[in-house]
């Protein structure tokens, strides 16, 4: 069993916004540290953007510094802890730039784009033949978002203000013989410019249907509207940019489905209303006529991916796809609704306590943020020599996990 580490570090964010602070404590075991010859400890703020491009066997990469912050939190014989205990726990505070571009992860076969923030506690060794001692710890950062932020309140009220409808039509038959059927779809949303993340926004998505001319008697009324969330594609999509070296690219990825529709796993206050079909005889021939048949299905959904951004060597942007299939060939419904996606948060720089002591209480100490970004996996590239041969391994790592010395860790 591995002894517990001398230097842990809590962040009280979830979620840090550019222009504001990361807050935090570093709890210090100094018995550890002096078995350990540790003399100070630092704490960095670091942040990088990283792309590569593949072509031909060649790779292009660039690397950007973002932030590059040192304080020195501790040295011996500096500060003690409370009698009877070997914990001493130091806050910090450290100030972020107001322009940076938000934590980010893209992999695609041709190329990658990462944006990663991390806060690292190092003890110093002094002594050329001793490794420093690190500790990191991986942080979502997202722009400051003034507009978005009073957005999100509104939302948060329930939203009274205008709505968006895109609606869709068309004409569809089984086979290629035999009478045409039409269908409709309206999907409707908030009319802002903006959408802002961990915030609930409603929308709702109504299919209309009539059949071909058919007589009443007739037992199949094709085509119906779903009767179930899970026969409507309600996907946010994401189109990425990215630049490196001589080349740059595009392309485009699903980011996951929505609102309880689709493959949604998450809980969401899903209603569906579809009343009876009804009848609608023909003007010259009352035995003959059209079905008419509708559903409505009415929700709300959650953001929780990076905003929308552009930076020097890379851009994200994302749309709603929506689809509705009846069977057979071609025959689908699908609008595709562009959306700018915003943080919908302003820096909000709470106070930590400047004494806290004792392992249990530290994390809960500094819990202020209620969120966290979902960021899907970044890219390690990993150089080694193998025979005599370079070797680039490509490793899909968390963006959560600890910070690899390939991750531009000087």
């Amino acid at each position: 069993m591995s002894p517990p580490s001398s230097v842990i570090v809590y962040v009280g964010q979830k979620v840090c916004v550019a222009g504001g602070v990361v807050q935090g404590i570093v709890e210090l075991n100094l018995r550890q540290l002096q078995e350990e010859q540790v003399e100070e400890v630092h704490v960095k703020l670091r942040g990088f953007a990283q792309t590569s491009i593949m072509r031909r066997d060649q790779t292009d990469r660039e690397n950007i510094d973002l932030v590059r912050f040192n304080t020195s939190i501790w040295s011996r014989g500096a500060a003690y802890p409370r009698p009877g205990s070997h914990f001493l726990t130091v806050p910090f505070q450290l100030s972020l730039p107001p322009d940076l571009p938000p934590s980010f992860s893209h992999h695609h076969v041709a190329g990658d784009a990462t944006v990663r923030y991390y806060i690292e506690a190092v003890g110093v060794r002094p002594g050329a033949f001793r490794l420093n001692k690190r500790i990191d710890h991986p942080l979502a950062v997202v722009p400051s978002d003034p507009k978005g932020c009073r957005i999100k309140t509104e939302l948060q009220g329930g939203w009274q203000g205008p709505w968006n409808t895109v609606s869709q039509v068309k004409r569809i038959r089984k086979g290629i013989w035999g009478g045409y059927a039409d269908v409709k779809m309206e999907v409707v949303y908030p009319m802002i410019p903006i959408y802002p993340l961990f915030t609930n926004i409603p929308f709702s998505i109504s299919i209309f249907t009539t059949s071909k001319s058919m007589k009443r008697t007739d037992s199949k009324h094709w085509p119906r509207p779903p009767r179930a969330a899970k026969e409507i594609d309600f996907e946010l999509r994401r189109k990425v940019y990215v630049r490196a070296g001589r080349w740059d690219q595009y392309s485009s990825e699903r980011v996951g489905s929505l609102g309880g529709m689709g493959d949604c796993l998450e809980h969401t206050d899903l209603h569906i209303e579809a009343p009876e079909r009804q009848w609608s005889p023909a003007a010259d021939d009352k035995s003959m006529g059209r079905w008419k048949q509708d559903a409505t299905f009415t929700s709300s959904f959650q953001l929780k991916c990076p905003p929308t951004f552009k930076f020097a060597t890379m851009s994200n942007e994302y749309h709603l796809h929506v689809r509705v299939d009846f069977g057979g060939l071609f025959n689908s419904l699908a609008v595709d609704i562009p959306m700018t996606i915003a943080s919908g948060i302003v820096p909000t720089n709470l106070p930590i306590e400047t004494e806290l002591t004792g392992s249990t209480s530290s994390a809960d100490a500094v819990s202020l943020s209620p969120e966290i970004l979902d960021l899907p996996p970044y890219v390690a590239h990993l150089v080694k020599y193998n025979l005599l041969k370079l070797v680039v391994s490509i490793l899909p790592r968390s963006y959560w996990s600890s910070v690899l010395p390939a991750d531009h860790k000087a």
